[in-house]
């Protein structure tokens, strides 16, 4: 094969030869089955390398950087980031991939490689499918097309995937994925939800919960964590047969926990449970508010001798935890301080409005005495 015209043979800087990078990457199992695996991939890398720079003209180095299962929408790579470094220690000469979508999916990405990372640093990136070297100004411009239609194709290819997947759920499915509710395991081959051992579990909160038990009291029952994971359990109408996929319901396909009249029936009790607690007499001004950050369990307030109060969660004498128990007057300034001055705010930016409406303070101070004036003409006339 004879040397393209176009090729910039440079040295690195810290080693008297020709480093290439030959770049791999591959997102999906379906890739693979299209000609892109990582193998593949390598094969032609390191024929084409391999006769563009042979070792017996060039004192070359050939050096593979492979991603294997990560999406090119995306930088967030371990061997990109590595070949970045590199580039900018000056120690590749080129940069090597099979197609540029290889390299990057995004138009943005894209760009800043080649004219951020790559050019600054003296580094051509050559691509076999598209015949083109960055080291011309030809080549530059045809990247910059170039990776326009690769954005668009990742575009379309995240739209399809979105509509398919509202298809799906649709049609009673599981949408996938790893959050899978409690109670239920995923069957990948049958698309559906299936109930677990700990469907059981979820029965006897519902029933717990219907039976007057408090949220903290059931979750120590049932061995969870936290009271939080119980309200999440309680509220999560997949138990009852319902998909919710982007603020839409669906009837599923898998086998409902509990019946939707128990459904119902817990979500108008946690209702009125709420309604009692907003009006529910305490000296406590942030009750049932203050949540811990760590394990996000409600805080309650703790007597703390003469000295005052403090909060705590149910975890705090957890030995594996480093939960703290702030001060409630501490807690509570805050919060007044934030809703003081959020109130100001908010009646200044109303009365600027207002005098902006009517003119400012000429109008009130005219309609004043228009009204004193009223008013005396109308005694006058009753004298």
């Amino acid at each position: 094969m004879a040397k393209s015209k176009m090729w910039k043979i440079t040295q690195t800087a810290k080693h008297n030869r020709v480093v290439i990078a030959k770049y791999i990457r591959v997102s999906t199992d379906k890739q693979r089955d299209e000609g892109y695996s990582i193998d593949i991939q390598k094969e032609r890398l390191d024929g084409y390398a391999r006769s563009m720079f042979p070792q017996s003209e060039y004192d070359a180095e050939y050096r593979e950087y492979v991603d294997d299962g990560f999406s090119g929408g995306s930088l967030d790579r371990p061997k990109m980031n590595e070949l970045i470094e590199d580039v900018k220690n000056g120690e590749i000469a080129h940069v090597v991939v099979v197609k540029l979508d290889r390299l990057s999916r995004s138009q943005k990405d894209t760009l800043y490689l080649i004219e951020d990372v790559f050019l600054p640093h003296d580094v051509a990136f050559i691509s076999m499918g598209e015949s083109f070297n960055t080291a011309t100004a030809f080549g530059r411009a045809v990247v910059g097309i170039l990776s326009v239609f690769d954005q668009l194709e990742r575009e379309n290819i995240y739209e399809r995937t979105r509509s398919g997947m509202r298809k799906r759920v649709e049609l009673g499915y599981w949408p996938g994925g790893g959050n899978v509710p409690f109670g239920y395991d995923y069957d990948s081959e049958s698309g559906v939800l299936i109930p677990n051992r700990d469907a059981e579990t979820v029965r006897r909160i519902y029933e717990l919960y219907n039976s007057g038990y408090s949220q903290q009291a059931i979750a120590n029952i049932c061995g969870l964590k936290y009271e939080r994971l119980v309200e999440r359990i309680l509220t999560r109408k997949t138990n009852a047969g319902v998909i919710v996929y982007n603020g839409m319901e669906y009837q599923g396909l898998h086998e409902p926990i509990i019946s939707m009249d128990e459904y119902r029936k817990t979500m108008a009790l946690m209702a009125e449970r709420a309604a009692r607690h907003l009006v529910s007499a305490t000296d406590h001004l942030l009750t049932g508010l203050v949540c811990c950050g760590k394990c996000e369990a409600k805080m309650r307030y703790q007597k703390w001798g003469k000295a005052g109060g403090r909060f705590a969660c149910c975890l705090v004498h957890d030995p594996n935890r480093d939960n703290e128990r702030p001060w409630a007057e501490d807690i509570e300034a805050v919060v007044l301080e934030a809703v003081s001055t959020r109130l100001n705010n908010a009646l200044s930016h109303r009365k600027y409005c207002f005098y902006s409406i009517f003119g400012g303070r000429s109008f009130f101070a005219g309609k004043g005495r228009d009204m004193r004036r009223r008013h005396g003409e109308a005694e006058g006339a009753q004298k």
